[in-house]
């Protein structure tokens, strides 16, 4: 008897709707896992379309079931959607097509944005067919104003729509309150754009949530107290750039540099003492050993930043002096992260983690770990079709409830 062909039933939910309103991460492999999302899903917002379009995916996976070997799939993006959201979807399909290498596919969307991510799929799996899935609603009021209400609820899209018009109305009228001048309203306008497109403004988001403000906690005030001294640090720079107005443009910037470096490290090293403790106290250990490298890199940094403004300044120390202490500080850095790392290997290998869920840093599921190799530093996971892959100790980033791995 002929093998029957293996179908893959895709469907997308390229904003991550699932794991932003009930938690639930992707790639969702098999029936019982998507119906149970679709459920959740559908409780809890009943005017989503993803979760409708799940359960037509499901219909399509019980009609074609005789015919095919089939699987459903579900796969996540992000919120923000653009490149992210089509990467994280690019790379669970990846990864499903490992465990199930289907010779087509059956996609189906909502006709929101879903679509966009189709010549990704095409690219790697054929597709046999696609179904456009709509509410019993104007296909255009689908389109425009039902995804324009959606995207307002956004904090993303939010900032963008409400918060850039306030920033622009609120530095016009302060200049005209204060007398001051406009060039004020392009240099902030200018560092906003350049948060924007160097992602520094996701960074600063995910700093302030990532610091647990309570005022019973001794590391909230450690927090408060880190970004007090950021800011009297650039209150000392801007001090020290006024004091030397109209002298060199490099002098003036070694200078507002250096006032700003003054405290850069006892702010440091406050907000690091702050998030040790966090971390010491809700037992996320393996934790420690990141932050204790990225505390070292910025301390470094600094060193390197420090002795550079000062032989701006002064011409001290000498040029080669410079050139070779650097040298030594980058190779003590490096031998001091080579030990934490080795800590962070052994502190791995004593873990109990054999029967915990692994998933990568954005929530997809990976497997159950079933093993380690001591001397090969490699754990083993088992996923979901049942095969086994294995992942170097380096590559994990936390061990709580689940297990983070990089990938």
């Amino acid at each position: 008897m002929a093998e029957k062909e293996r179908m893959l039933i895709i469907c997308v939910d390229r904003d991550n709707d699932l794991y932003e309103k009930v938690k639930t991460r992707g790639p969702v492999i098999g029936r019982e896992a998507n119906l149970n999302a679709a459920m959740r899903l559908a409780l809890h917002d009943p005017q989503d379309p993803d979760a409708n379009t799940i359960f037509a995916a499901l219909k399509k996976f019980d009609e074609l079931e005789k015919e095919y070997t089939t699987q459903v799939v579900t796969f996540t993006g992000d919120a923000k959607l653009g490149m992210k959201a089509d990467k994280e979807i690019s790379n669970q399909l990846d990864r499903v097509l490992q465990e199930f290498p289907a010779d087509g596919c059956v996609y189906l969307s909502d006709g929101a944005s879903d679509d966009e991510i189709l010549p990704v799929i095409t690219s790697r799996i054929k597709v046999i067919s696609v179904q456009i899935v709509f509410m019993k609603q104007a296909k255009e009021l689908e389109k425009t104003y039902f995804i324009i209400l959606e995207k307002l609820k956004d904090p993303y899209y939010a900032r963008i729509i409400f918060g850039v018009p306030a920033i622009l109305l609120l530095i016009f009228s302060l200049s005209a309150l204060y007398n001051l001048s406009l060039s004020a309203f392009g240099i902030i306008i200018g560092i906003y754009l350049l948060t924007k497109g160097f992602g520094i403004e996701e960074k600063i988001i995910e700093f302030f949530q990532n610091m647990k403000i309570s005022f019973d906690s001794i590391s909230s005030t450690l927090y408060i107290l880190s970004m007090l001294l950021i800011l009297i640090g650039f209150w000392s720079a801007y001090q020290e750039y006024i004091r030397l107005a109209g002298s060199s443009l490099i002098k003036e910037g070694a200078y507002a540099l250096r006032g700003f470096l003054t405290l850069l490290p006892f702010a440091t090293i406050v907000y690091a003492t702050g998030k040790l403790i966090d971390l010491a106290s809700e037992n996320r250990r393996l934790l420690i050993f990141s932050s204790l490298v990225y505390l070292l890199s910025i301390l470094l940094i600094w060193l390197i930043m420090s002795m550079t403004v000062n032989w701006i300044i002064s011409d001290e120390p000498a040029f080669t002096e410079l050139i070779t202490n650097t040298i030594i500080i980058v190779v003590s850095g490096y031998v001091v992260t080579y030990l934490l790392f080795a800590m962070k290997n052994d502190f791995i290998a004593k873990a109990n983690i054999e029967n915990k869920e692994a998933q990568s840093q954005i929530g997809a599921y990976l497997g159950k770990i079933i093993g380690k190799d001591l001397k090969k530093e490699l754990i083993y996971i088992q996923t979901p079709f049942g095969s086994k892959v294995q992942v170097p100790f380096n590559k994990i980033m936390s061990i709580e409830e689940r297990v983070i791995v990089e990938t």
